[in-house]
Protein backbone atom coordinates (compact mmCIF):
# COMPACT_ATOMS: atom_id res chain seq x y z
CA UNK A 1 0.00 0.00 0.00
CA UNK A 2 2.85 2.37 0.82
CA UNK A 3 4.43 1.56 -2.54
CA UNK A 4 1.27 2.45 -4.44
CA UNK A 5 1.00 5.75 -2.56
CA UNK A 6 4.62 6.63 -3.25
CA UNK A 7 4.35 5.69 -6.90
CA UNK A 8 1.11 7.65 -7.22
CA UNK A 9 2.67 10.75 -5.69
CA UNK A 10 5.66 10.46 -8.03
CA UNK A 11 3.26 9.95 -10.92
CA UNK A 12 1.01 12.91 -10.27
CA UNK A 13 3.70 15.34 -9.18
CA UNK A 14 6.16 14.93 -12.01
CA UNK A 15 5.70 12.04 -14.41
CA UNK A 16 3.57 13.81 -16.97
CA UNK A 17 5.78 16.88 -17.13
CA UNK A 18 9.10 15.17 -16.48
CA UNK A 19 9.07 11.55 -17.71
CA UNK A 20 12.87 11.33 -17.50
CA UNK A 21 12.75 12.33 -13.81
CA UNK A 22 10.13 9.66 -13.15
CA UNK A 23 12.35 7.00 -14.68
CA UNK A 24 15.29 8.22 -12.57
CA UNK A 25 13.09 8.17 -9.47
CA UNK A 26 12.26 4.52 -10.14
CA UNK A 27 15.93 3.62 -10.44
CA UNK A 28 16.83 5.65 -7.34
CA UNK A 29 14.17 3.99 -5.20
CA UNK A 30 15.35 0.58 -6.36
CA UNK A 31 19.04 1.44 -5.91
CA UNK A 32 18.39 2.62 -2.35
CA UNK A 33 16.76 -0.72 -1.62
CA UNK A 34 13.39 0.81 -0.78
CA UNK A 35 11.67 -1.28 -3.45
CA UNK A 36 12.84 -3.70 -6.08
CA UNK A 37 12.72 -2.43 -9.63
CA UNK A 38 10.18 -5.14 -10.44
CA UNK A 39 7.86 -3.82 -7.69
CA UNK A 40 8.24 -0.26 -8.91
CA UNK A 41 7.63 -1.16 -12.55
CA UNK A 42 4.63 -3.26 -11.58
CA UNK A 43 3.13 -0.33 -9.70
CA UNK A 44 3.91 2.00 -12.61
CA UNK A 45 2.14 -0.32 -15.04
CA UNK A 46 -0.86 -0.60 -12.72
CA UNK A 47 -1.04 3.19 -12.51
CA UNK A 48 -0.62 3.51 -16.29
CA UNK A 49 2.32 5.88 -16.04
CA UNK A 50 2.99 7.51 -19.38
CA UNK A 51 5.98 6.43 -21.46
CA UNK A 52 8.64 9.02 -22.08
CA UNK A 53 7.44 11.58 -24.60
CA UNK A 54 9.77 11.36 -27.60
CA UNK A 55 9.17 15.03 -28.43
CA UNK A 56 10.32 16.07 -24.94
CA UNK A 57 13.67 14.28 -25.18
CA UNK A 58 16.57 16.67 -25.48
CA UNK A 59 19.48 15.28 -27.47
CA UNK A 60 22.52 16.55 -29.34
CA UNK A 61 21.47 14.78 -32.55
CA UNK A 62 18.69 12.67 -34.08
CA UNK A 63 20.91 9.61 -33.51
CA UNK A 64 21.14 10.42 -29.81
CA UNK A 65 17.39 10.82 -29.57
CA UNK A 66 16.92 7.39 -31.19
CA UNK A 67 19.47 5.88 -28.78
CA UNK A 68 17.73 7.40 -25.76
CA UNK A 69 14.41 5.95 -26.93
CA UNK A 70 16.03 2.52 -27.45
CA UNK A 71 17.58 2.64 -23.96
CA UNK A 72 14.13 3.30 -22.55
CA UNK A 73 12.21 0.74 -24.61
CA UNK A 74 14.53 -2.28 -24.87
CA UNK A 75 13.62 -4.67 -22.04
CA UNK A 76 16.30 -7.16 -21.00
CA UNK A 77 14.53 -10.42 -20.08
CA UNK A 78 17.07 -11.66 -17.52
CA UNK A 79 20.22 -10.25 -15.97
CA UNK A 80 22.47 -12.06 -13.52
CA UNK A 81 25.78 -10.28 -12.93
CA UNK A 82 27.89 -11.38 -10.00
CA UNK A 83 30.96 -9.14 -9.67
CA UNK A 84 31.01 -8.69 -13.44
CA UNK A 85 33.67 -6.44 -14.95
CA UNK A 86 32.77 -3.27 -16.81
CA UNK A 87 34.03 -4.54 -20.22
CA UNK A 88 31.94 -7.71 -19.88
CA UNK A 89 28.88 -5.68 -18.90
CA UNK A 90 29.31 -3.39 -21.90
CA UNK A 91 29.65 -6.41 -24.17
CA UNK A 92 26.43 -7.83 -22.68
CA UNK A 93 24.62 -4.49 -23.24
CA UNK A 94 25.76 -4.37 -26.88
CA UNK A 95 24.76 -7.96 -27.59
CA UNK A 96 21.37 -7.68 -25.88
CA UNK A 97 20.55 -4.38 -27.59
CA UNK A 98 21.29 -5.91 -31.02
CA UNK A 99 19.20 -9.00 -30.28
CA UNK A 100 16.24 -7.03 -28.92
CA UNK A 101 16.28 -4.17 -31.43
CA UNK A 102 13.66 -4.82 -34.14
CA UNK A 103 16.18 -3.60 -36.77
CA UNK A 104 19.00 -5.59 -35.06
CA UNK A 105 21.19 -2.48 -35.05
CA UNK A 106 21.43 -2.17 -31.28
CA UNK A 107 23.14 0.53 -29.29
CA UNK A 108 26.79 1.51 -29.48
CA UNK A 109 28.61 1.75 -26.15
CA UNK A 110 32.01 3.31 -25.55
CA UNK A 111 34.09 3.50 -22.39
CA UNK A 112 36.44 6.34 -21.64
CA UNK A 113 38.05 4.91 -18.54
CA UNK A 114 41.79 5.37 -18.01
CA UNK A 115 43.61 2.07 -17.41
CA UNK A 116 45.00 3.32 -14.10
CA UNK A 117 41.64 4.63 -12.86
CA UNK A 118 40.75 3.52 -9.36
CA UNK A 119 37.14 4.14 -8.40
CA UNK A 120 36.72 6.21 -5.24
CA UNK A 121 35.25 4.50 -2.18
CA UNK A 122 32.56 3.01 -2.06
CA UNK A 123 32.59 2.28 -5.81
CA UNK A 124 34.08 -0.80 -7.49
CA UNK A 125 35.27 -1.83 -10.95
CA UNK A 126 32.68 -4.62 -10.90
CA UNK A 127 28.88 -4.74 -10.59
CA UNK A 128 26.40 -7.28 -9.27
CA UNK A 129 22.80 -7.17 -10.49
CA UNK A 130 20.10 -9.85 -10.72
CA UNK A 131 16.87 -8.73 -12.40
CA UNK A 132 14.16 -9.91 -14.76
CA UNK A 133 12.41 -7.82 -17.42
CA UNK A 134 14.37 -4.63 -16.84
CA UNK A 135 14.63 -1.66 -19.22
CA UNK A 136 18.18 -1.24 -20.48
CA UNK A 137 18.29 2.32 -19.15
CA UNK A 138 17.48 1.10 -15.63
CA UNK A 139 20.12 -1.62 -15.84
CA UNK A 140 22.65 0.93 -17.02
CA UNK A 141 21.66 3.06 -14.01
CA UNK A 142 22.35 0.20 -11.61
CA UNK A 143 25.78 -0.35 -13.13
CA UNK A 144 26.88 3.29 -12.99
CA UNK A 145 25.64 3.62 -9.39
CA UNK A 146 27.81 0.67 -8.34
CA UNK A 147 30.92 1.50 -10.35
CA UNK A 148 31.35 5.25 -9.93
CA UNK A 149 30.79 5.89 -13.60
CA UNK A 150 28.44 8.22 -15.39
CA UNK A 151 27.03 7.99 -18.87
CA UNK A 152 25.83 10.35 -21.53
CA UNK A 153 24.61 9.86 -25.06
CA UNK A 154 26.81 11.65 -27.59
CA UNK A 155 25.99 11.48 -31.30
CA UNK A 156 24.07 8.25 -30.78
CA UNK A 157 26.74 6.51 -28.68
CA UNK A 158 26.39 5.76 -24.96
CA UNK A 159 29.67 6.96 -23.43
CA UNK A 160 30.66 5.74 -19.96
CA UNK A 161 33.35 7.60 -18.05
CA UNK A 162 34.38 8.11 -14.42
CA UNK A 163 32.33 10.57 -12.39
CA UNK A 164 34.13 13.88 -12.40
CA UNK A 165 35.65 15.02 -9.09
CA UNK A 166 33.08 16.58 -6.80
CA UNK A 167 30.09 14.83 -8.47
CA UNK A 168 28.69 11.95 -6.46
Amino acid sequence: MIAEGLAASLHFSSARRYPQRMRCSRVLLAALGIFTLAQINSIAVNLSLPPANADAIQADSPESKATIIKLDTLIIPKVDFEKETIPNIIEFFSKQSRELDPQHIGIKFETRIPRDWVPPTPYRRVASVTLDDVPLVDLLGYVVVQTGLEYKVVKGVVVLSPIRAGEK
